[in-house]
């Protein structure tokens, strides 16, 4: 219901049956969420930004994925464990296929100001939460390995495509996967 977003039953196992309702979304909270800050607190603003580390990372980038026209300004994945990539022919949740993403507009989501931020020693393949198995492990065998592999593959398609991109890739030199030091980090991208 977290990293996957509860759009399925299942998220590891998608099927089209296993859809849940949009509004059972966890990715459809966020906007009123937004609304219900506005009217509560007073504050005039058109946009929010998102910041996620370790799951928050996954979740962060598959809501841009699932919710592209949210009123998010900036979207910072600070080193998810492993990616929803920009594949048409990888199944959810580690591609875009049997996933309502089938119908995404790629040129919105590479407009997107989303930054992928991870340590330069977030590089441990054997991190008890970091998910291993033939598919995901494409991505890479560590945080740092799948943090390049995801904006890299995107870089290309979006290339390929000839699309604007708006995603950065910022290695923290000398970062683990601490995640006061990759707010703080988040935290000066936001305000840059």
């Amino acid at each position: 219901g977290y990293n996957l977003g509860n759009v399925f039953v299942d998220g590891d196992n998608p099927s089209e049956e296993s859809v849940n309702p949009d509004i059972h979304w966890t990715f459809s909270l966020g906007e009123p969420i937004f609304e219900s800050f506005l009217e509560l607190s007073g504050v005039k603003s058109t946009s929010y930004n998102i910041i996620g580390h370790s799951a928050g990372g996954q979740f962060a980038h598959r809501l841009m994925f699932f919710k592209p026209y949210g009123r998010y300004n900036k979207i910072i994945t600070s080193a998810p464990g492993w990616y929803t990539c920009v594949d048409f022919d990888v199944s959810f949740p580690y591609g875009f296929l049997k996933s309502p993403l089938e119908k995404i507009n790629l040129k919105n989501t590479f407009d997107v100001d989303l930054t992928i931020q991870v340590g330069s020693l977030d590089n441990n393949p054997n991190d008890n939460n970091l998910r291993h198995n033939s598919i995901v492990d494409i991505q890479g065998l560590n945080r740092l390995e799948r943090a390049y592999y995801f904006f890299g593959q995107a870089n290309s398609l979006s290339s390929q495509l000839n699309h604007n991109f708006n995603w950065n890739l910022i290695i923290n030199d000398g970062a683990t996967h601490d995640y006061r030091q990759a707010l703080d980090n988040a935290v000066k991208l936001i305000y840059e």
